[in-house]
């Protein structure tokens, strides 16, 4: 329970006419001033038995709807995302239910993480919240910048009906999601095995072998496949039988390498050479991945973290978390 400078001046002429009172010998005075420490004691109690209490669990232990409860308060937190990209836009919902039988003035706040900004809405609210009645806050955050983060706690003031004491507690509810590295669209990218690989690929290398596309005619030599024997060609060639050629198709091992030392992380914070470098990192990978090349990653700061190479959407989500996550 915490004071107001509305409950400390009450104090303060209470206390000031009991001290008159007796000085001054009047009753009257006394009375006054025993009449006003009985209405603070008395709003004192009331705000320091209000229900609330830290306590409470995670959004992920809760059951069902109902939140989290601090005996008759709880609350409740939705959002329409937990996976975005950079410079994307989430949608919260809070709801605070009052459980009890007695009206609350509520001062709710729900905290934010500092680098996200408030777009639309607002993520405070100072209402008289009625018995069994239940209020919403809606507000839309931007990320501006990739990483991990939680909303969370929820920080609530509760208020006697005079404004004289208050109460702070916390309902620990917590939401986490992920912000992803921007990716930009890359249209080519000049990078090409010159290995075949037992699998085929997207990259054609420009030299004969097993392929999908055209390459090159040439005369047949024992232990060629029948299939290949291009009958027209035969014909057209007066008697010497013809084989097409095909173009070697290759896939690509890629690692992409990303600087995530305490240096590259220089300059604002979201315009510096590590927010760039994961960026680039990020649509490399996309273009590596679409092309089905079997892409992966390295980032090297206090520490050296590697995700072997695969191919695949999974595998883009497995290095945008990993690069989400460089520092």
């Amino acid at each position: 329970m915490a004071w107001s400078r509305k409950s400390a001046m009450f104090a303060a002429l209470a206390v000031a006419l009991y001290l008159l009172g007796l000085v001054l010998r009047n009753p009257q005075l006394v009375t006054v001033a025993v009449v006003l420490l009985s209405f603070l004691t008395w709003a004192a109690f009331r705000t320091s038995h209000a229900d609330v209490a830290a306590s409470g669990r995670r959004m992920d232990d809760a059951e069902g709807d109902e939140g989290i409860q601090l005996h008759s308060l709880s609350a409740l937190r939705r959002v329409s995302s937990v996976r975005i990209f950079e410079d994307g836009e989430i949608d919260v919902t809070l709801r605070i239910q009052n459980r009890s039988n007695l009206s609350k003035v509520l001062e709710v706040r729900d905290r934010v993480p500092d680098v996200m900004r408030i777009k639309k809405g607002a993520n405070y609210v100072l209402m008289e919240l009625g018995p069994q009645r239940e209020t919403e806050i809606s507000y839309t955050i931007e990320t501006p910048l990739r990483g991990f983060y939680t909303l969370g706690p929820v920080c609530i003031r509760v208020q006697d009906a005079f404004g004289l004491f208050h109460n702070e507690r916390e309902i620990h509810l917590y939401d986490d999601f992920l912000v992803f590295p921007k990716m930009e669209d890359i249209k080519d990218a000049m990078i090409k095995s010159r290995v075949p690989k037992i699998f085929t690929g997207a990259v054609n290398i420009r030299n004969p072998g097993e392929g999908s596309n055209f390459y090159n005619l040439r005369e047949y030599v024992p232990g060629d496949p029948m299939r290949k024997v291009n009958w027209n060609a035969t014909a057209r060639s007066g008697g010497k039988m013809m084989v097409n050629e095909y173009e070697r198709d290759a896939v690509s091992d890629i690692i992409l390498i990303v600087d995530s030392r305490s240096v590259a992380e220089t300059g604002p914070v979201s315009r510096n050479s590590l927010v760039y470098s994961t960026r680039a990192a990020a649509s490399l990978a996309q273009y590596f991945l679409a092309r089905r090349d079997s892409v992966g990653l390295v980032t090297y700061g206090d520490e050296i973290v590697s995700v072997d190479r695969d191919t695949g959407k999974k595998q883009l989500y497995v290095l945008l978390t990993k690069l989400a996550g460089a520092m």
